[in-house]
C-alpha cells in the first residue's frame, strides 16, 4: 500500500472536519469548567507559606510532645505538611522513617 501524499492527505483530512462539523447538531463543543480545588476544612491554611511565628511555635509543639494530628489540627494544616516542616534541613527533627503512616481523625 502506497502512502498518500500530502495533498491527498489534506483533503482527506478537510473533509474529515466537515463531516464532523456537520454532525455536531450545530453546537460547537464545550470546554468543560475547570474545577476549583476545595479546601479541607481541617486543613484550612494548607498550600500558604508558613509564617515566622508558625515556623518557631510547631517545633515547641512538636518537642513538647504533641501528636501529628493533634499539630495539623492546631496549624490548620495537613499532617503531612507539619511532617514536611519538622523535617525541613534547618530543623532535622525528624527521619523519613519516623512516620510510616497517618493518623485517621477517628483517633482522638
Amino acid at each position: 500500500m502506497q502512502q498518500p501524499t500530502f495533498k491527498e492527505f489534506l483533503q482527506a483530512w478537510a473533509t474529515y472536519q466537515d463531516f464532523i462539523r456537520e454532525n455536531a447538531n450545530g453546537k460547537t463543543p464545550q470546554k468543560k469548567p475547570a474545577k476549583k480545588k476545595k479546601r479541607r476544612q481541617d486543613a484550612m491554611k494548607a498550600g500558604r507559606p508558613w509564617s515566622a511565628e508558625e515556623k518557631r511555635s510547631v517545633v515547641a509543639d512538636f518537642e513538647g510532645g504533641m501528636t501529628m494530628l493533634g499539630l495539623a489540627r492546631k496549624y490548620g494544616r495537613t499532617q503531612k505538611a507539619i511532617h514536611d516542616r519538622l523535617f525541613h534541613v534547618q530543623y532535622g527533627l525528624m527521619r523519613p522513617q519516623t512516620v510510616t503512616h497517618w493518623q485517621d481523625d477517628l483517633v482522638s
